[in-house]
């Protein structure tokens, strides 16, 4: 399942989070727990969802951050 709380991305918080990464895993808009349908879904709104993830993170003081993605 290409969800936050899919077996991939639970796999990459029990691996990384242990070695002192910070991890942060997010439905994109229309996808998973996140609200509305997913016909709605626009490869534009993805960009921004991502970018949003990036700042969220900054913001919480992540200084470097790697992007993984599953579809």
């Amino acid at each position: 399942e290409s969800t936050r709380g899919g077996t991939k991305q639970t796999a990459i918080v029990e691996r990384f989070v242990p070695l002192g990464y910070n991890v942060l895993r997010f439905d994109f808009s229309f996808v998973g727990d996140s609200e509305g349908e997913y016909e709605d879904l626009t490869v534009s709104a993805e960009v921004d969802d991502a970018l949003g993830a990036l700042d969220f993170m900054h913001e919480f003081g992540a200084s470097e951050c790697t992007l993984v993605g599953s579809s």
